[in-house]
């Protein structure tokens, strides 16, 4: 049990800041920065913090890899597919949504329309699969705290 702590902890941290970015919009205020700088500014048909996104996402796989083998095949298939459907509603959603972005409102006045009901509908989409993610998370975490502690402890030696 012990050499899972800190994997929890990072599964943790990292609810924590999804949870924070979803209320102050981290990724689009300090993603131009840091993704200008990464990719020099070229308009790429994505979002700048994509960039980055997709670096963290990476570098979380790995470090959580040893992690997740050591859960019970439950909880990691559910811990993998709400990380599975969390990144298809952010990336894959913010990928379609940047190739219709035009950050000029006189170019395209839609984009500040709440009118607009294909960019309502996107965002819904995204904002659903995110939730779903966390749905499926949450679940995985219940399954673990249901499971007895001598099959949770199996993997850990």
């Amino acid at each position: 049990m012990k050499n899972l702590r800190l994997g929890w902890v990072i599964v943790a941290l990292i609810a924590v800041y999804i949870s924070v970015d979803e209320t102050a919009m981290l990724h689009e205020t300090f993603g131009g920065a840091i993704g200008s700088r990464i990719v020099g500014g070229a308009p790429l048909g994505i979002f700048h913090w994509q960039v980055y996104g997709v670096l963290a996402v990476c570098g979380s796989m790995i470090v959580l890899a040893p992690f997740a083998y050591r859960l019970p095949a439950a909880v990691r298939n559910r811990l993998i597919l709400a990380a599975c459907v969390f990144i298809l509603a952010a990336l894959g959603m913010e990928t379609i949504e940047a190739k219709f972005f035009i950050p000029d409102p006189q170019m395209n006045p839609d984009m500040i329309d709440p009118s607009n009901w294909v960019r309502m509908l996107r965002t819904t989409v995204e904002e659903l699969g995110e939730m779903i993610a966390i749905i499926i998370a949450i679940s995985a975490v219940i399954v673990y705290l249901l499971v007895p502690a001598s099959i949770n402890e199996r993997r850990t030696t």
